[in-house]
């Protein structure tokens, strides 16, 4: 974990703006993303190029936002639906907008959290979990400071750290 990390609860505008600035990063290397693969669409998706960089800069932030879904608090499986990614954990939706999590798909993909959605051998679009990326909760929880301190420190491991590399279409 990094020292100067303040948790953000996932959120439109602070997708925008890792999103935007991925975009606009001028460094060398980006990062293509398809969030739709083949077998979703008749046509493909479309690729966005996005700043390893920036991704690389804003990781932690990423996978701390794909924590706070329903679906990362749920160990029992590996997938998720694409229609659950708009769940959190309080099992509201923190979102309704396609534009935001679509963004906010690109940006794990991106980031490793998860990967391209496929659709399932029963008609649902799926995505793979990473089961590097930990349950987390907001900052306006409760419980949150406590658990901050006693469990996301403790469980939170820099994922470049361990040879993670962010996925290869």
């Amino acid at each position: 974990m990094s020292n100067d990390f303040e948790p953000e609860n996932i959120g439109s505008d602070f997708i925008e703006e890792i999103y935007e600035e991925a975009l606009t990063d001028e460094t060398r290397f980006y990062h293509p993303v398809e969030v739709l693969g083949p077998n979703v669409v008749k046509t493909r998706s479309g690729r966005i190029l996005l700043a390893i960089d920036t991704i690389d800069e804003y990781s932690e932030y990423i996978d701390f936002m794909f924590g706070q879904m329903r679906s990362f608090h749920d160990k029992s499986t590996k997938y998720m639906s694409f229609q659950e990614g708009f769940i959190d954990y309080m099992n509201g939706y923190w979102t309704k907008d396609v534009d935001t999590i679509m963004k906010l798909y690109a940006l794990g993909i991106a980031n490793g959290s998860i990967i391209p959605f496929g659709m399932s051998k029963n008609g649902v679009i799926i995505t793979e979990k990473s089961p590097l990326v930990i349950p987390t909760l907001n900052t306006e929880d409760p419980k949150f400071d406590d658990w901050f301190e006693n469990v996301y420190k403790k469980q939170y491991v820099l994922r470049k750290n361990i040879g993670r590399e962010p996925h290869d279409d």
